[in-house]
């Protein structure tokens, strides 16, 4: 039974649910310590949330998918603490004048606010990497087929399994996707 609908480069995408009749006996948890569990949304918002219950309830591995990349945010931008990071804004628009003579305030702010993201995402990261369980995050595009197969098959590969995908709301995640053809 289909669940939602949407279109995806011009072409109608059905999400549908499928069926698992191997659920855990009456009583017993879902997931458990030796559970994997692939959640996208990076690590942010409902998204962290919802992880930080499930580490804290099973010890699970828990990989997360997000379109940040923290390896292409300099390390110094990472390494500031809040106030520091607040003042460096205006330096920050100053640099961007520099270094991209012309380049729109608009555009400067978005760099801004990614770093913004990616300094909340490493923090989110430290917290729940202190939990119980593992934490692995992964930078991937999620709106690219390619891309979303291509991660999911690695960590089927290095996990050896994939008990649960938590799916933060794109309906480019082939995961869930099934294409209406006809």
């Amino acid at each position: 039974m289909p669940i939602e609908s949407c279109y995806l480069a011009g072409r109608r995408q059905v999400l549908t649910l499928a069926e698992r009749p191997d659920y855990a006996a009456p009583g017993q948890p879902l997931l458990d310590a030796s559970s994997v569990v692939v959640a996208t949304g990076g690590g942010r918002g409902v998204t962290a949330v919802l992880v930080e219950s499930m580490l804290e309830s099973t010890g699970c591995t828990v990989v997360l998918l997000g379109r940040t990349d923290l390896s292409a945010i300099p390390v110094a931008v990472l390494a500031m603490d809040d106030a520091t990071f607040r003042d460096y804004e205006t330096a920050f628009y100053r640099e961007q004048m520099t270094l991209q003579p012309g380049v729109r305030l608009s555009e400067s702010k978005q760099r801004y606010q990614a770093l913004a993201a990616a300094r909340e995402l490493q923090a989110v990261l430290r917290q729940l990497n202190s939990l119980p369980g593992t934490v692995i995050y992964r930078a991937a595009d999620i709106t690219n087929r390619d891309a979303v197969d291509s991660v999911i098959a690695d960590i089927a590969k290095e996990q050896g399994r994939i008990d649960l995908v938590v799916r933060r709301g794109h309906p480019g995640f082939t995961a869930f996707t099934e294409e209406k053809r006809g």
